[in-house]
Order: C-alpha cells, then structure tokens, then sequence
C-alpha cells in the first residue's frame, strides 16, 4: 500500500539553510521551484535594466532582478515569494534596509514573467498576494501572447498590446517603454 503521507513542512528559516534555497519559493510549508525559460530570463533582465536605470535616476529607488526573496505577507509570515523583477522607492527601501535573509517589506511594484510551465491560477494567485502584501502596481508579462496586464491598488486591470506604452503611473513618474521592446525580436 502506498504511503500518503504529506511532505514535510518547510519553514523559512529551513529554506535559508539549504544550499540551493534562493531556487524556491515557500507556499503553506512546501518548496515551490522558481523556473525560468530562457526567453523569459531574457525579459526579466530586459525590464530588470529598465527599472534600475529609472532608480538610479536622481536616487529614485532600487531595483532588483530575479532573486530578492520577499517575506512581506501579512496572512502568512511563513509564505516567501521571489519576483522576476521589483522596484522600491527610496522612501520606502532605506539602504540599511538592504536585508540578510528575506526583504520584509512590499516593493512598489513587482514584476511576473510567465514562463510555459506557469499555472495560469499560479500566477493570478501570485497577483493577489502582492496588493494583499501592499504592492501598488504588478506587471505579468506574457512571452506567448507578447502582452503585460498591469494590476494596481485600485483594482484597475490594464491589458497591453505589443503596439503600446507601458507607463509606470504613479508608481514611476515618467516611466514608459513600448511593449515590443520587451520582447526578444521574432525569429524568421
């Protein structure tokens, strides 16, 4: 008879301590793999370089790429997400703030490249738990259909196009790019 047990629950401080830790994310107690594709690595560094070069702009904020684990979730202090890319103010990220461990405050915005193996409901899950953690703006990037929905605070859901300007709103002041520049140019 086979076992049905439950994997063992995994704390944060477990995850910390594993060699490959910063590879995972932590939802209720279980490891969840933070997998790439490679079309979508090379969107995340193409919006990650865009946000860092808007933050260093008059000392704006900080911007970091794939990597920074955050620890800001006020339902479940266990629960550890790792965006693709994310901004914080300067008003709002101190540089003492640069934490060992887990970021225990929400970025303004958070960025989620979907890869082929993400879940749609993986990733609409992942939306909802940064505005419940305080995030003011969310950008799912679609390699597939070449589009970004934008979500903010107020609940506005903005769909985009290849053929338009992602704006930064009030979130980035001045911030724009057009969508196809996200995009690694289409093969012939």
């Amino acid at each position: 008879m086979a076992s049905t047990a439950s994997p063992p629950r995994v704390t944060p401080d477990d995850l910390l301590k594993m060699p490959d830790g910063d590879h995972f994310e932590l939802v209720d107690g279980q490891l969840v793999e933070d997998r790439m594709s490679n079309e979508s690595a090379w969107i995340c560094l193409e919006i990650a370089s865009l946000l860092r070069e808007y933050a260093r702009v008059d000392g704006r904020g900080v911007a970091f790429a794939d990597g920074l684990q955050l620890r800001c979730f006020p339902d479940d202090s266990d629960r550890i997400r790792k965006p693709d890319a994310c901004y914080f103010s300067a008003a709002r990220f101190k540089p003492d703030l640069f934490p060992q461990g887990y970021c225990p405050i929400a970025p303004e915005l958070v960025v989620e490249v979907v890869s082929p193996h993400d879940a749609y409901y993986e990733v609409e899950r992942k939306v909802y738990e940064y505005l419940d953690a305080g995030v003011l703006l969310i950008w799912v990037i679609s390699p597939e259909s070449r589009t970004i929905v934008a979500y903010d605070r107020s609940g506005r859901i903005d769909h985009l196009t290849s053929s338009q300007v992602l704006t930064g709103n009030d979130v980035l002041p001045g911030f724009q790019c057009r969508v196809d520049s996200l995009f690694p140019p289409h093969r012939s």
